[in-house]
């Protein structure tokens, strides 16, 4: 019994320290950055683009191999010779065969490209897939940042509408015990007292629906975050305290989308320039030294076994002159793709322009609409209490109350959707600043 309750205090222990508890959005993002699997898959492509730019350094180095191999000639060539050289009759013929049937060989070989335009243009383009590739990780990470801060900041709106509509789920509970009393004293509406029974019914749906939503928001988060082993903790005041932070649209850095599309722009211009230097001559230069040896048996490794040694070096020069028209089609290919990435670039540029407008748009249009809403749901709550005050002191008829309760819910509705807006709005404006520290 001892050892069982040991075993269970000790996964206990374990899954204590197995929680990561995350507080603000800060600690999401970290949290998210180390967790996420597809964010390490690319960082992996990243590593692989400058994996790529070294390969293509190397195949401009002298290229070296060593080669061997051993040959069994089953059928070996016969040449007919007169048989008057080997003591036969005249005008008759000897078949005689040449060579050796077993054979064995070795070299060393090595060749350098000593003229082939088009590589330094495969470098140039290796040093611009890198920075595709970095532009391309930078807009990931952008992209998995806004989708963090919106799973975040909805994450605690739905939390906090869950808390809104439990009270408002007791609020109407209460006015419906209220309405009750009335109505025993027959001092009630059936119309009103079946209107109040229905807001009851809407805030009971209004609540399971919040709980849901809270439910499948955190497993969004959860997925973004790479775990389920993460505790979110959301002080109440996280939303209340969404204060008009002064903000300024400086620094904004380039967008990654169209620092992408002017680095693939440059790109279709390299291997337009590539697909025209495939017309130059390549030369190339070439050296082998070999040892071959022939044996009339398998057994070519005695001591007494003879050795040629051939050693050639020289020069090669390759001159395209036809490929059916393959060149010609290739380097009008690649002009219409520069064309082509040329456009992009030119849209993704006035794109990008106005995305940074409607970015500030938003944030001026939440940063209002955010302050109006606390002012107004902070007075629809003043009005509440004041009129549930009077209702239950027999000034306000249930109709009154009624509308006074719905205008509540309406400032409440109002109060989330506008200060979660608010919040996704400065925080991606502050990841598109360049000096933005998370």
């Amino acid at each position: 019994m001892k050892l069982i309750k040991t075993f269970l205090l000790t996964l206990l222990v374990i899954n204590a320290y197995a929680q990561v508890r995350i507080s603000n959005f800060h600690e999401c993002w970290e949290y998210a950055k180390a967790n996420n699997a597809q964010y390490a898959a690319e960082q992996i492509g990243l590593r692989q683009a400058s994996v790529m730019k070294n390969i293509n350094r190397a195949s401009m180095l002298p290229q070296i191999k060593a080669t061997g191999g051993i040959e069994h000639h089953f059928n070996l060539p016969v040449q007919l010779l007169p048989a008057e050289i080997f003591g036969g009759e005249a005008g008759t013929f000897q078949e005689v065969r040449f060579g050796l049937p077993y054979s064995a060989n070795a070299a060393i070989e090595g060749s350098w490209q000593l003229l082939k335009a088009g590589q330094w243009t495969d470098i140039s383009i290796a040093r611009l897939d890198e920075q595709i590739a970095e532009e391309t990780f930078r807009h990931y990470e952008i992209t998995l940042k806004q989708e963090v801060a919106v799973a975040w900041y909805s994450l605690l709106q739905s939390e906090e509408n869950k808390n809104i509509a439990r009270e408002n789920l007791i609020a109407a509970d209460t006015l419906l015990k209220t309405a009750l009393e009335m109505d025993a004293r027959q001092m009630a509406d059936p119309i009103d007292l079946n209107r109040i029974r229905a807001l009851k019914n809407q805030m009971e749906i209004q609540y399971e629906d919040a709980i849901r939503l809270y439910q499948n928001r955190n497993d969004q988060l959860m997925h973004l975050l790479g775990s389920d082993r993460v505790e979110i903790v959301s002080p109440a005041y996280a939303l209340e305290s969404a204060d008009l932070a002064d903000w300024q649209n400086t620094g904004m850095t380039q967008d990654p989308a169209s620092a992408l599309a002017k680095l693939r722009h440059q790109k279709s211009q390299l291997q337009l320039r590539k697909s025209r230097l495939e017309l130059l001559p390549e030369i190339s230069a070439f050296a082998s030294v070999s040892r071959m040896t022939f044996s009339e048996n398998i057994n070519m490794f005695s001591s007494n076994q003879m050795w040629f040694d051939i050693g050639v070096v020289g020069l090669k020069i390759d001159v395209p002159i036809f490929t059916g028209l393959r060149r010609k089609n290739n380097i009008n290919w690649h002009r219409l793709a520069d064309d082509q990435a040329r456009l992009e670039a030119k849209y993704q540029q006035s794109q990008s322009q106005v995305k940074d407008l409607q970015l500030i748009r938003d944030l001026e249009s939440s940063t209002e609409n955010m302050a109006k809403a606390k002012d107004n749901r902070l007075a629809s709550n003043q009005n509440y209490t004041l009129a549930m005050y009077r209702f239950e002191q027999g000034y306000y008829n249930i109709r009154e109350m009624i509308d006074v309760y719905q205008e509540k819910l309406q400032s409440d509705n109002l109060y989330l959707d506008k200060i979660t807006r608010f919040l996704i709005a400065r925080t991606q404006m502050e990841i598109r600043k360049a000096d933005a520290d998370f």
